[in-house]
């Protein structure tokens, strides 16, 4: 070995090396085994770390269950002292005179709103917005739809809200155009609503609908942000205050982001629009809910289309906005619209109009 390997040992040291390989080779598949009373001490103490663990991760989960009540639980502390001055405060201006008159009617409506964005101020060659303009459309979207039931004879209206009424602070340039904060905007929007809502039952059986949008959520990032985490669920919840006992306010069967009804006869569905694509919607969601809808109501794009799948209408609804900064930017621009779909016994969208409330 010295000779190949130039090194200049002795005897002793390969020899020594030798009695150290095979002491370990023999030793290879011999387990030690601690004292019974040692393991036992080592047994219990990894036992104890574990429950440890376990109630770290519980005492975790309930904080966060906490702190999202605690959030809600602010929010509806504000919107309840608030509730009480807003009574006395018009936020809407008045129906026009003559506008309508109560009537005996046959026939049923449904109304759209979606996409307010209340709270966002923004300025550009096709369109220009703030929280006074938004009282103006929401106003003229009121008339018009009131003299619409009027002169086709509707007696009971389904105000279908599928969200996205306020801002919100999802993006960082939805926070630099908002006038005001997250707050405030869902306060004054569910009080417009509650106006307008209180407005329509003084001549129309009142039936209110609504769902989850992404626009209120909490969290900016949606995939640190919970279903529940969104300031849409107050909205519902100021009306049954203020307009509770002059409109019926429906819970969604299958869920808070699914709207599901009848209108004289015909099953209708609607959502918001963020979390399905316009080509599939119709069969993924008949074949979540097992069961066929004669119309599917959508939002969320900031546009009016219609199109059937199937025997299925879907009819999206536009924005009350109008053409935003980020609209713009994707050279994209749509006049603001919302949806009076007109139902009678042989269609559930005898009649669709495309309500325009820029002028």
């Amino acid at each position: 070995i010295n000779t190949e390997c130039d090194l200049n040992y002795s005897e002793s040291k390969y020899r020594k090396n030798w009695a150290a390989y095979l002491r370990g080779y023999n030793d290879r598949d011999r387990e030690d085994v601690l004292p019974a009373d040692i393991q036992e001490a080592i047994d219990a103490k990894i036992e104890l770390e574990k429950e440890r663990v376990k109630l770290r991760d519980e005492r975790t989960q309930a904080n966060a269950y906490i702190r999202r009540l605690a959030r809600e639980e602010t929010i509806k502390e504000i919107a309840s002292s608030v509730a009480e001055k807003m009574n006395a405060i018009k936020m809407l201006p008045p129906v026009k005179e003559g506008v309508f008159s109560v009537t005996e009617g046959t026939k049923e409506a449904i109304l759209e709103i979606s996409d307010w964005h209340y709270g966002i101020e923004c300025s550009n060659y096709w369109n220009t917005y703030n929280p006074e303009i938004a009282k103006e459309r929401i106003s003229c979207l009121r008339d018009k739809v009131l003299k619409y039931c009027l002169a086709n004879e509707v007696k009971r209206i389904h105000v279908v809200n599928l969200s996205d009424l306020i801002a919100g602070r999802i993006h960082l340039s939805i926070r630099l155009e908002s006038r005001f904060d997250v707050v405030t905007q869902v306060i004054e929007v569910s009080e417009i609503l509650a106006e307008f809502l209180h407005t329509l039952s003084k001549h129309l059986d009142v039936h209110y609908y609504d769902c989850l949008d992404n626009h209120s959520r909490i969290e900016p990032n949606k995939k640190d942000s919970l279903d529940l985490e969104s300031l849409a669920r107050i909205i519902p919840w100021y009306l049954q205050t203020r307009v509770g006992n002059q409109v019926t306010i429906h819970d969604n069967e299958f869920g808070p982001d699914i709207i599901t009804f009848q209108s004289m006869g015909y099953n209708i569905l609607g959502v918001h629009g963020d979390k399905d694509k316009p080509n599939t919607i119709v069969d993924s969601l008949s074949r979540m809910t097992h069961a066929h809808y004669d119309l599917v109501l959508t939002a969320h794009l900031h546009h009016f289309s219609a199109d059937e799948k199937n025997e299925t209408v879907v009819i999206s609804n536009g924005a009350l906005l109008g053409t935003d900064t980020y609209a713009k930017n994707l050279r994209l621009s749509s006049r603001p619209t919302q949806n009076l779909i007109i139902v009678s016994e042989d269609s559930p969208c005898e009649i669709i109009y495309r309500i325009m409330v820029d002028h």
